[in-house]
């Protein structure tokens, strides 16, 4: 074989075989396909005419229509030379690699004209999916083999690079991954994302990560392949203290009910309960990196799954849910779970920001705890709790924090201290809420400090006048939150207007 020549004609046909009618492809199939083959299968064929090559193919397999397509691998027909471009597509030259994947993609993302409308897959699709698997089940057995003797291991690699990069393409072109094969990916997948290897770890997320988006664009495909391949991912949950797989199984899970909520809100919404308890479990863990994982999973659950139908006219079975959830996040706030608490307390706040103004009653007792701790001296996530008040200033207002966690500043209740550090982080947090309170509330409180502070006279200041002077500055400071969006503008009487004027 002329490979100058074979090259020029080869070149040309790449270019011109899309513009070929179909029916001129689909007549002269096998003609076509037997001439391709032998520069598809020359050990000297060089990358550029392994690459028009495959264009020609890519051209040839797009028109061939379903009584094509249902001829077995054995025959010269669409299946043997997708079998080709399988082959093709884990090859170590990165050109001719690249261009079998996307002939691939391209060829299982087109319809073949005459195939049925209800079918979501390719007919070539599960073929291509169980070639993927073998050679990537294939390669992942012999390094894990190899493993004990780094070096062999590391050669492997680049073979299991190869077989994700293929399995990828696959995943991409079938809008996910063909239905019958979702049980053995998934396993492989989470046993590979276990690697030391960053990129194969990566890899096998990505991959997760384009069926997922895959099944969000294709609403058809997600229905029928989504639920199954979540009720796998369940079944293939790791040991409860495997801090090497587990962190990325949460993670895949995670990501999975982020689409389901986007397909199904509702019927996701009333998984949710019981799906959040068993995540919840895992904040249990004696390992950091699995409380992390697993407060991010609940803190993704509260952001992407709860609707805001729900939230504006839930039905009774929504509001039984919505107590379970409140139930489990009190819960975590028991001393069981001590030493995920600044775990917990990222969740609560995610918890505030998902239910806003339904934040109260349900979670008055988690604030409750949460301020408690904050009050107590010896506390060390000061910062931390905070940071979940103010969540709480804003999605419940300060009338509900104040009633469940008052000031105790002028008549303090017996037992309980005062809590002079609320009025700072109400100072930045107060907003789009009901200024009447800071006149029935606020006001009063400000006029009798000062007015201790008018009794002391010109005499010098002790500290406790310091403190009173203090807190009523804090106390006004917080004023202009309360006039930022009030809920109550018009209904404010003249008497606050003149208070604040005769002040200024």
């Amino acid at each position: 074989m002329n490979k100058d020549v074979a090259s020029a004609v080869v070149y040309l046909l790449d270019l011109i075989a899309p513009h070929v009618p179909a029916p001129l492809l689909q007549s002269k199939f096998s003609e076509i396909l037997t001439s391709l083959a032998r520069a598809l299968t020359h050990p000297e064929a060089e990358a550029p005419l392994l690459r028009s090559s495959i264009g020609c193919l890519e051209s040839l397999l797009v028109v061939q229509d379903a009584q094509a397509w249902a001829l077995p691998q054995s025959e010269i027909s669409p299946r043997r030379a997708v079998a080709g471009l399988l082959t093709i597509a884990v090859d170590h030259r990165p050109k001719v690699r690249k261009r079998a994947q996307e002939a691939l993609t391209k060829v299982l993302g087109s319809r073949p004209p005459k195939s049925p409308s209800v079918a979501l897959d390719h007919p070539a699709a599960d073929m291509c999916a169980e070639t993927a698997l073998r050679s990537l089940r294939d390669i992942a057995a012999a390094a894990g083999k190899s493993k004990k003797h780094k070096r062999d291991s590391q050669n492997h690699e680049p073979g299991l690079i190869h077989a994700l990069q293929l399995i990828k393409t696959i995943a991409t072109a079938s809008r996910g991954w063909p239905s019958r094969r979702i049980d053995a990916l998934c396993e492989l997948l989470l046993n590979i994302s276990k690697s030391s290897n960053e990129y194969l770890t990566m890899a096998a997320f990505d991959i997760f990560e384009i069926i997922f988006a895959g099944m969000a664009e294709d609403e058809a495909s997600a229905s029928s392949k989504l639920p199954r391949m979540l009720e796998i991912i369940a079944e293939l949950q790791p040991s409860q203290n495997d801090s090497q797989l587990l962190p990325p199984w949460i993670a895949v899970l995670s990501r999975g009910y982020d689409v389901a909520a986007q397909v199904n809100p509702e019927e996701t919404f009333q998984k949710l309960p019981d799906l959040f308890s068993m995540v919840s479990n895992f904040l249990n863990s004696s390992s950091h990196n699995i409380r992390v994982s697993a407060s991010e999973c609940l803190i993704s659950f509260l952001a992407n799954c709860i609707p805001s139908s729900i939230l504006l006219e839930p039905s009774i079975y929504d509001e039984k849910a919505l107590e379970k959830l409140a139930r489990t996040v009190n819960d975590l706030l028991s001393v069981k779970y001590q030493a995920a608490w600044m775990e917990v307390f990222t969740v609560v706040a995610a918890m505030l920001d998902a239910l806003r103004w339904r934040s109260a009653p349900l979670l008055n007792n988690a604030v409750k705890t949460i301020g408690d701790l904050r009050g107590n001296e010896s506390f060390a996530g000061k910062k931390e709790a905070d940071a979940v008040l103010a969540k709480a200033i804003r999605a419940m207002g300060p009338d509900n924090v104040l009633d469940i966690l008052p000031l105790n500043l002028v008549k303090p209740v017996a037992g309980q201290p005062g809590r002079a550090w609320l009025l700072p982080i109400m100072r930045d947090s107060v907003s789009n809420t009901r200024l009447a309170h800071f006149r029935s509330e606020l006001v009063p409180l400000s006029e009798v400090m000062f007015q201790r502070v008018l009794e002391h006279g010109d005499a010098e200041k002790t500290m406790e006048i310091k403190i009173y002077e203090t807190l009523v500055q804090q106390i006004w400071a917080v004023l202009p939150g309360y006039c930022d969006l009030p809920l109550d503008l018009t209904e404010v009487s003249a008497t606050m207007i003149s208070y604040v004027d005769g002040r200024s």
